[in-house]
This record gives C-alpha cells, sequence and structure tokens, in this order.
C-alpha cells in the first residue's frame, strides 16, 4: 500500500519533528540557513516528501519563502518581491508547484526548483477580503482562493476565471482529486462540491455538516 501522510511538528525552538505518529519513528532536524531570529510561521511537506517549505514571521523582514530539498542541506530562497507576510501555503500533489498567500491578498505560483513566481496575483482585499484558503489543482496549473467569494481559474490562462458564491465565509477549499471537482467548507458548515468544466462551474453536492461537529475554521 501507498505510504501515509507525513506528519510535521513545529517545535518552540523553530525545529521540526517529523514521522507518522510513532514517537519511536519522529526524527527531529534543525533548518539550515535559516534567518537569524526569525520564529516559524507556516510550513508545508510537498506530497512526495521531497521538499520542505517554510516561511519566517516576526517584525524582521521576510524572505517570504524558504525550500529546502531532502536531505535537508542547502535552502533555496523565494525572493520576496513584494506582498506581506505569508498566510497560506500549499502544494500541488504532484510536488511541483508551490503556491503562497500573504497578508497583502497577493498569491503566487512557483514550478520548484525555480525561484521566480510563475504567476502572481493581487486580490483585491477592499472587495473580496481577506483571503481564508487556497489551493492548487493536482498538475498545478488550476487555483483556487477563497476570500468573500470563490475564485477558481487556470493561471495559465487568466482569462478563466470563474467566481462563486457560498453559503458562507469560507473557512477551507481544495481541489477533490483532479482540477474538475472543488470543495468548500464554509461559516454555515455547508459543504459544496463544485463541478468544474474549463472555467464553467455548477454546484455538484451539498452537505450540511451540522451544529454537532463544531464550527469550521
Amino acid at each position: 500500500g501507498s505510504a501515509g501522510p507525513v506528519l510535521v511538528h513545529i517545535n518552540t525552538d523553530d525545529t521540526f519533528t517529523t514521522g507518522g505518529g510513532d514517537s519511536r519513528s519522529d526524527q527531529a532536524f534543525s533548518l539550515p540557513n535559516w534567518p537569524a531570529n526569525a520564529p516559524v510561521t507556516i510550513a508545508a511537506f510537498s506530497p512526495d516528501g521531497r521538499y520542505l517549505a517554510a516561511a519566517p514571521g516576526g517584525p524582521l523582514p521576510s524572505e517570504a519563502v524558504v525550500v529546502w530539498k531532502f536531505p535537508l542541506a542547502h535552502a533555496v530562497t523565494l525572493p520576496k518581491a513584494g506582498g506581506g507576510a505569508v498566510t497560506h501555503m500549499v502544494w500541488s500533489a504532484d510536488g511541483r508547484s508551490l503556491m503562497t498567500a500573504d497578508d497583502s491578498n497577493r498569491i503566487k505560483v512557483y514550478r520548484i526548483p525555480g525561484k521566480t513566481p510563475v504567476y502572481s496575483e493581487d486580490i483585491n482585499r477592499g472587495v473580496e477580503g481577506p483571503i481564508t484558503a487556497i489551493d492548487l489543482s493536482p498538475d498545478g496549473s488550476w487555483v483556487v482562493v477563497a476570500a468573500n467569494s470563490i475564485r477558481v481559474f487556470a493561471w495559465k490562462l487568466p482569462f478563466m476565471n470563474t467566481q462563486l458564491k457560498a453559503w458562507g465565509r469560507v473557512r477551507a477549499v481544495f481541489f477533490a482529486g483532479s482540477a474538475e471537482s472543488a470543495v468548500t467548507i464554509d461559516e454555515t458548515n455547508s459543504a459544496i462540491r463544485w463541478l468544474i468544466n474549463h472555467g464553467n462551474v455548477k454546484t455538484g453536492a451539498t452537505l450540511d455538516l451540522g451544529e454537532g461537529t463544531g464550527k469550521i475554521g
């Protein structure tokens, strides 16, 4: 069978612990070339476990994102080039693309190990509000961004840009195994599956998760 998900634990001393939940198999390691005195605010392993990406926070000027390839050695720094502190980070399922969103509502897509974004866009914070969730399709070609509305588009084809309205403010969004289906979970505890056909989107199914599950986000 396939290996289970890689778990990452960020410790107070800015080291990480990884493993499958069994403490005997966990391993701790430091992050080489990490900015001095900078706390780790967000981190993510690529699904194939080959890369680790992390973003520093705090009052120091952030270099946005640092990426390591296993085994951890030389770090690749993705230049900040505008924008604010990174608030969201996600890998495509194939482990080749990394997407970030920052507190200025700028999204960027990188094709790792490249250091320059292949796509960048500012989401109007005054109109859309702050970004609450992002995801990439498995091959990294489609983007979904949630704020006051949900935007689904192919970054290589920016004219394919569909805006959707969930029943409440979206707290989580993800592609459901392909670029043809996305799921949102909003503040009303409603899960909606959206069917995507080259930018034409319709509601596929809805599910009320109920109050018993607790509010999402």
